[in-house]
């Protein structure tokens, strides 16, 4: 109630016809990729029915479930918000430098246990063969689901946003108000990971971690994407020709904030025209910016922002790919390495809870 549902129904519909895609490919259609849906209702513009998904538990509950994690996992929360909020977000993003926020980062890292989600996979599985069919389904449905939501701009993807099915270990993402970049243009402090590769998901995926199944998964997803992206956008027309509440809002606001445009409908098609940028191969770290430029040019911190964004002290790699042209594997290695970059993470809302 009070929600412009939507853009979450025009999601789903986008969710559906990407397993289409999923299913018509030979690869991914024999390992089984998809993205898992529910229904979406909207009865007008602020009032809806969501499915409701039965044997599900949020991803933080799923990791923390008896009384000793909990009282772990509040110490940790607060001793990161307590350092995060001791300046507002300008003085902190152009003050607070990169050896004084990963130590502080890995700190509250290190107070819980190394592999708590693995652990709870363990406590779900009746046997050693069902845990490795479980991590192995919660891995390849979070990879496939990553990939689907960054080509859709999805954000705030907090371990409270993220469902874990009991029955088969596979991952429902939920609630998408924050989709098309938004997370990254219009919150105050924007979002620069582009999904969430979390230490206790790199961890479960222990010991090739991010290298292993989760990359192959990522690339071989977006590859069939790529592969009929004139699919894709034809379906996303509808958000040009129809525009949700929440979209006009968005861009009311943007003109508010920068300049004024002469189409009415030119918040849609920029959002459309980036998805396909995604499509065609464009660097993520090149889409971030361009995000971060639409919302915070005018903010005090946002060259320490867009600094933070290009750091490659440990990726130095990063530096040498190009902004446009990269194939599906590029743009996974570069989606992967933003997404685990230590001085964003340890510069991200607390809310979002990266440690975990």
């Amino acid at each position: 109630f009070g929600e412009d549902l939507r853009q979450d129904q025009r999601i789903q519909q986008l969710f559906v016809l990407m397993n289409h895609l999923l299913r018509e490919d030979a690869a991914t259609s024999r390992s089984g990729l998809s993205v898992d849906t529910y229904m979406v209702s909207p009865l007008n513009s602020r009032l809806g029915v969501i499915e409701w998904v039965d044997k599900t538990i949020s991803l933080h509950e799923f990791m923390v479930r008896d009384t000793e994690l909990v009282k772990k996992s509040d110490e940790a929360f607060t001793m990161y918000l307590e350092w995060f909020t001791k300046h507002n977000p300008s003085v902190f993003y152009n003050t607070v430098k990169r050896e004084q926020s990963i130590p502080m980062y890995n700190r509250v890292m290190n107070h819980l246990p190394k592999f708590m989600l693995r652990d709870a996979v363990w406590r779900l599985a009746a046997s050693p063969e069902a845990f490795v069919h479980l991590r192995t389904q919660m891995l390849t449905s979070h990879a496939c689901l990553s990939i689907c939501h960054w080509l859709l701009g999805i954000g705030d993807r907090h371990p409270s946003n993220t469902l874990v099915r009991l029955d088969t270990g596979r991952f429902l993402g939920i609630d998408f108000g924050h989709a098309f970049g938004t997370a990254t243009f219009l919150i105050s402090i924007p979002e620069l990971l582009p999904i969430r590769l979390t230490p206790q998901i790199i961890n479960l995926a222990s010991p090739l971690s991010e290298t292993g199944l989760l990359k192959e998964t990522m690339v071989h997803t977006l590859q069939v994407m790529r592969d009929n992206y004139h699919v894709l956008l034809a379906t996303m027309s509808v958000f040009i020709n129809e525009p949700s509440l929440d979209w006009l809002k968005n861009a009311q606001k943007q003109c508010r904030e920068n300049v004024a445009y002469d189409e009415e409908n030119w918040y849609p098609r920029e959002k459309v025209a980036a998805a396909l940028n995604k499509l065609k191969g464009s660097h993520p770290r090149t889409v971030t910016a361009q995000d971060l430029r639409s919302g915070h040019a005018s903010k005090p911190h946002y060259n320490s922002l867009l600094n933070l964004l290009h750091d490659d002290t440990d990726t130095p790699w990063m530096r040498d790919m190009p902004e446009q042209g990269l194939t599906a594997r590029q743009q996974v290695e570069c989606l992967i390495a933003q997404a685990t970059n230590q001085h964003i993470l340890s510069k991200t809302f607390y809310g979002w809870q990266a440690w975990m």
